[in-house]
């Protein structure tokens, strides 16, 4: 009986590498169109707590396969895919003062055109990371969607789905 020895390259931090690159990526997009994202950044896991402005990566999970293969068979030559949502959270107008009177309509007209800026600039960042090339064998998904507003924040959440490279 022969024995086969098992081998592979094992990169234990190329997840954190990833997480890395997709916010990175959001950043420099941003700093070209020339609008200003909160200091406060951090990655985790699950869904962060709006409580400030701020720029989160959180991790969503992996799948074994190219982007979007669901439920569909796959062999272990396959790609592992991550699913990533890059949240942008930033203040909402909220009702005031004594009988809670809402906000004008020029304030949160004025806000949500922020917020319609903010969400093209994290789809480009998609887009860029989407033009890479270590995504042009299995391809790349991504979506921009609000949060409801709540506490005063409202959040953007770009979610990616690509091959971990």
């Amino acid at each position: 009986m022969t024995t086969t020895t098992l081998s592979w390259t094992f990169q234990a931090d190329r997840l954190a590498k990833f997480a890395d690159y997709v916010l990175d990526s959001v950043v420099t997009v941003f700093n070209s169109a020339g609008v200003d994202l909160p200091e406060r950044r951090f990655v985790t896991v699950g869904n962060p707590v709006y409580d400030c402005e701020e720029l989160v990566l959180t991790f969503q999970g992996l799948n074994n396969g190219p982007p979007g293969g669901g439920e569909e068979p796959t062999n272990c030559n396959s790609p592992i895919s991550t699913i990533f949502a890059v949240h942008l959270v930033r203040c909402f107008p909220t009702p005031t003062g004594r009988g809670m009177k809402a906000p004008e309509a020029e304030v949160l007209t004025v806000t949500a055109l922020g917020l319609l800026t903010d969400s093209w600039l994290l789809m480009q960042s998609a887009n860029a990371m989407d033009s890479d090339t270590l995504y042009a064998p299995f391809g790349f998904i991504a979506s921009v969607e609000p949060t409801e507003p709540s506490g005063g924040y409202v959040g953007l959440v770009l979610s990616v789905e690509a091959a971990v490279p």
